[in-house]
């Protein structure tokens, strides 16, 4: 993929994900974001920043 597009798109989804948690900030709520990678997230101070209590997986053990 085009480097230059990828942070075009990654930029205009910040924008999208902060509009939409101001939205819903008079509501008591926020925009999760799921990457797919890492934890979920939402935006604080224009970064994103886990959410709630992170865990692991590590496939074939048990706890």
């Amino acid at each position: 993929m085009d480097s230059d597009r990828a942070k075009q798109e990654r930029i205009a989804l910040m924008a999208l994900a902060e509009e939409t948690d101001k939205a819903l900030a008079s509501s008591g709520r926020r925009c999760l974001i799921c990457g797919g990678h890492g934890a979920v997230s939402v935006i604080e101070n224009g970064k994103l920043t886990a959410f709630g209590r992170i865990e692991e997986y590590r496939a074939g053990t048990t706890d």
